[in-house]
C-alpha cells in the first residue's frame, strides 16, 4: 500500500476499518431514496472510476461526476503517483473549484426535497 495510507492500517484502527468491510456499497446506494451524489477524480488512491460508475450503475438515478486529476482529498494532482502520495500529508493544496461547484449545485437543485 501507499506509505501515504499507512496510517489507516495503525492496529488501533483494525477494529473500526474491518466493521466497514461488512458494508456493500453497491447494496447501500441501490436502496436509498433521497437523491444522491457521486463525485470521483482520476487520480483517487482509494476508490478508482470504475468503482465509482459501478455505484452509479447500482444506484436508481444517482448524479455521477468524475474530475480529471482529482484524487481522493480533492486536490488536483498534475504530478505522478510519487507527488499524488505525498499530497495525502500535504495541507497546501486547495479543494477544486469544479467540486465546490458540483457540490453546491446538487445542494441547491434537491434543496426542496432533502428539506422534507
Amino acid at each position: 500500500f501507499p506509505v501515504a495510507l499507512s496510517s489507516l492500517f495503525n492496529i488501533e484502527i483494525q477494529t473500526f476499518i474491518g466493521s466497514w468491510m461488512n458494508f456493500n456499497p453497491m447494496m447501500i446506494v441501490n436502496e436509498l431514496e433521497i437523491p444522491t451524489l457521486i463525485i470521483n477524480g482520476t487520480k483517487d488512491l482509494q476508490v478508482s472510476s470504475s468503482e465509482a460508475l459501478l455505484l452509479k450503475d447500482h444506484s436508481k438515478d444517482a448524479q455521477l461526476y468524475i474530475i480529471e486529476n482529482m484524487n481522493h482529498l480533492l486536490f488536483e494532482i498534475s504530478g505522478d503517483a510519487l507527488v499524488n502520495s505525498k499530497s495525502y500529508n500535504e495541507i497546501k493544496h486547495p479543494v477544486m473549484p469544479e467540486v465546490l461547484e458540483i457540490i453546491t449545485n446538487f445542494i441547491k437543485k434537491e434543496k426542496s426535497i432533502i428539506k422534507k
